[in-house]
């Protein structure tokens, strides 16, 4: 009925995001600024949240799509920092296994020294991230060793 009566009808979960709103956008999740922030902080810019050309959906999306990439590069780059340690180190060992939907499921790598101490001493040390997760669903990782005086 808008349309026809002449009014102009605004989507704001459709509206272009201006270049300096995703600059500060980036910046705020890089330095772990939860997104309800990010979305009043981007408001305050504007007068009011009430104001911002978009939706907090929105944002959600576009933050949800740069972690996904950010995730697949951050593999690609775990993955060229083991080459690299491999090629100087002969004993570094490493095995990935990923899920059906190509998402890493175990990390995980021992170099030379590592694997000499065991041999010998039977020293361990993990780092577990299935203890616990924070409120981003980001894991916390824990160090657990044991040596041969337990």
């Amino acid at each position: 009925m808008s349309l026809t009566m002449g009014e102009k009808v605004h989507w704001p979960s459709h509206k272009h995001i201006d270049v300096y709103t995703k600059d500060l956008r980036r910046q705020l999740r890089e330095n772990n600024v939860n997104l309800g922030k990010v979305y009043s902080i981007i408001g305050s810019f504007f007068g009011s949240v009430e104001k911002v050309p978009f939706t907090k959906r929105t944002l959600r999306n576009i933050c949800g799509k740069i972690s996904r990439e950010q995730a697949e590069d951050d593999v690609r780059k775990a993955l060229q920092v083991f080459a690299d340690i491999r090629s100087s180190d002969p004993g570094f060992s490493f095995v990935v296994l990923a899920e059906k939907d190509s998402k890493v499921k175990n990390f995980m790598w021992a170099n030379g020294s590592s694997r000499m101490q065991y041999k010998f001493f039977g020293d361990v040390v993990t780092f577990d991230t299935t203890y616990s997760t924070n409120l981003d669903d980001m894991p916390f990782g824990l160090f657990v060793g044991v040596n041969n005086h337990y």
